[in-house]
């Protein structure tokens, strides 16, 4: 088992500064990954032992053979702990909608600190108004200009003018720049940069400034990059619900507020990020630079996976189901209910965990700042998705109408949070 502490990793920084610079595409130049696993346990793993895990996932109920039956038949597997298994593999109690992990690799051969840990850093929840709609009637008008149709363009360039979103891709970048290019043509070129990552596939970030004097940014954020699992990276992995669908939400948000003019009093950002499906990797780069910066973030909300909307018996006579993830962060959960209830009341209202490395949320978490994840379902529920992580994610598979809420709530978020 190769759990590495941090004496260990200080003392081999030095080795990996010899190190010629990094490549854009260091991830296959590397052979082995130090990731994530939670606060106090970081790992190396091979490469080869993640594309082997990722192959043996199953998500259609079947049962896994054992994690010691696993290491007896698989040699690349003998020194890595249980719990490396279990959550790459995505074994049943280890399940999240993310990767379960962060790859903190670059970080560490750059030589720099890794996120810091929260429990020596604890997040300082902003003390928010409690949702009133009679406070902000300006809301009302916003939510009127959510449109489905909107969400449906968005995803279906998405999930088939890109045959994969997969980060390390040849196409990797391509879905980036379009993405940008579509945020520019809604906030300005100015108002739109890129984040630029080991792997060929960047960033995007778009802005409206606040018209206060601080500093201080809402971040809404959705991950841009797409995956089939264990297939080859350049196998078509449409992704429209994981997460084409989180961005379309974040660009949908955007247009609105930029055509009504809206600014509030504090700076609103949309993130699209990279290399989630790799361990946070686009995420972590933003959350860090904010850190090492000493930017306050006001809140951050992620969206991931929203538009898989079956109708149950939850949901009979509801306009939607809106999943609140209840973790990291109690107060934050707390309050997302809050704006759901006062602003898209006709929803159906559900709270799950997810657990670390859910999503990007996670990276700024990790760096010390407020956040929450909305989803149409958690990992672990009898109605998530079954198709992603498969070439059957597909635009076909998902309801606009229903998703349109998701448009509603990070809308009315952002007013009250920003205000």
């Amino acid at each position: 088992m190769r759990v590495v502490s941090f004496s260990t990793l200080i003392a081999l920084v030095a080795v990996l500064h010899s190190v010629a610079g990094t490549p854009v595409d260091a991830y296959s130049q590397s052979t082995t990954r130090l990731l994530q696993f939670g606060d106090n346990h970081r790992e190396w793993v091979s490469v080869e032992a993640i594309t082997l895990l990722e192959s043996l996932r199953s998500f259609n109920g079947a049962r896994p053979v054992s994690v010691e039956a696993l290491r007896a038949a698989n040699p690349v597997l003998s020194e890595l702990s249980d719990l490396a298994i279990s959550v790459i593999q995505r074994r049943e109690g280890y399940r999240t909608l993310g990767p379960g992990y962060l790859d903190v690799t670059d970080a560490f051969t750059e030589g720099k600190s890794y996120l810091k840990d929260v429990s020596a850093d604890a997040v300082v929840v902003p003390t928010y108004p409690t949702p009133n709609p009679s406070a902000h009637p300006e809301i009302a008008g916003l939510l009127a200009k959510v449109s489905a149709a909107e969400l449906k363009s968005i995803v279906t360039t998405l999930s088939t003018q890109f045959a994969t979103r997969y980060y390390r891709s040849a196409s990797a970048r391509q879905s980036s720049l379009w993405i940008q290019s579509t945020m520019a043509s809604i906030l300005g070129n100015s108002s739109v940069s890129l984040t630029e990552n080991t792997f060929d596939q960047p960033n995007v970030i778009g802005r409206i400034p606040g018209t206060g004097t601080s500093q201080d940014v809402v971040i809404i954020g959705g991950h841009l990059d797409s995956t089939c699992g264990s297939c080859a990276g350049q196998t078509p992995a449409p992704g429209a619900d994981d997460d084409a669908s989180g961005v379309a939400v974040v660009l949908a948000v955007l247009r609105i507020l930029k055509e009504a003019g809206w600014k509030g009093k504090y700076a609103v950002e949309g993130h699209a990020y990279a290399g989630e499906e790799g361990g946070l990797l686009g995420s972590q780069k933003v959350a860090t630079s904010y850190k090492n910066a000493g930017k306050t973030v006001r809140g951050m909300l992620q969206l991931e996976m929203i538009g898989w909307q079956p109708n149950t018996s939850g949901n009979s006579g509801k306009s939607s189901t809106i999943t609140v993830l209840s973790d990291p962060i109690t107060q934050m959960s707390s309050h997302m209910t809050s704006i759901v209830s006062a602003y898209v009341p006709t929803a159906e209202r559900r709270s799950t965990k997810c657990g670390y490395g859910c999503s990007d949320h996670q990276s700024f978490y990790d760096a010390g700042y407020p956040v929450v994840c909305i989803a149409a379902y958690g990992p672990n529920d009898s109605n998530l998705n079954p198709n992603y992580h498969t070439t059957r994610d597909t635009v076909d598979k998902i309801n606009f109408d229903r998703a349109a809420d998701f448009v509603k709530a990070t809308l009315a978020w952002v007013v009250e949070v920003a205000s």
